[in-house]
């Protein structure tokens, strides 16, 4: 009967390719947003044409290496007439703080924005019946966070531009705009792996190897 051997050269190897696939967990953190304001007011008509800001003071739970969240949703509310629409023209700057939490642990980010354009000729407006409403993001690039065990990296990723006032989905329910970031999550006790490619080629070599010194060992008994 035929024995098999397995090179402890290839089992080594084959040890290596199955560490290499494991990966952690996703993991498990929870985040709220605050507004500087909910309610952002026009030059012409601050008390009457405005845009309303949810606060999102409710903690949500994640359990991600990597997702957009959204910081809050924008609905207009006016009372301007169709084609003399309310502008925001120095008026409209906001700031956003995320506050997030892993574990026993927090971290505070702030992000800066503003819906004016100051410019006379290109100004946000709402109306009756008419919402044009830009956002400019006014803070430079990503920001970088040791929170816990985990490295958290936010970036402004969207804007969506509310509708006009009082418009409904298909379900009855009012459309909303937003504005969202980008939340990376990377976990700093895990060491880099080295790439698949290079695992596979070290461990083919060192069991060819293995293998060959084994073939010329089991030649020199054979011919003692």
């Amino acid at each position: 009967m035929k024995r098999f051997f397995v090179s402890p050269w290839i089992a080594a190897t084959a040890a290596l390719l199955l560490a290499g696939a494991a990966h952690a967990a996703p993991p498990t953190w929870s985040y709220n947003w605050t507004p500087s304001t909910t309610t952002v007011h026009t030059d012409d008509s601050p008390n009457t044409s405005y845009l309303k800001l949810t606060d999102q003071l409710v903690n949500n739970t994640a359990q991600t290496f990597s997702t957009d969240i959204t910081a809050t949703n924008i609905t207009v509310v006016s009372d301007a007439p169709a084609g003399f629409p309310d502008e925001f023209i120095t008026k409209g700057d906001v700031s956003f703080n995320l506050k997030i939490f892993d574990g026993a642990s927090v971290g505070n980010f702030t992000f800066k924005g503003t819906f004016n354009t100051q410019d006379p000729l290109n100004p946000s407006t709402v109306a009756i019946g008419d919402a044009n409403v830009k956002f400019t993001n006014q803070s430079a690039g990503p920001q970088t966070l040791q929170i816990g065990a985990h490295q958290y990296t936010v970036s402004f990723v969207s804007y969506t531009p509310p509708p006009p006032q009082g418009t409904k989905d298909s379900l009855g329910n009012v459309v909303s705009g937003a504005i969202a970031y980008h939340v990376t999550v990377r976990d700093l006790n895990i060491q880099k792996a080295p790439e698949p490619s290079s695992m596979i080629l070290a461990g083919l070599g060192a069991s060819f190897m293995g293998l060959g010194a084994w073939r010329k060992r089991r030649q020199k008994l054979a011919s003692a």
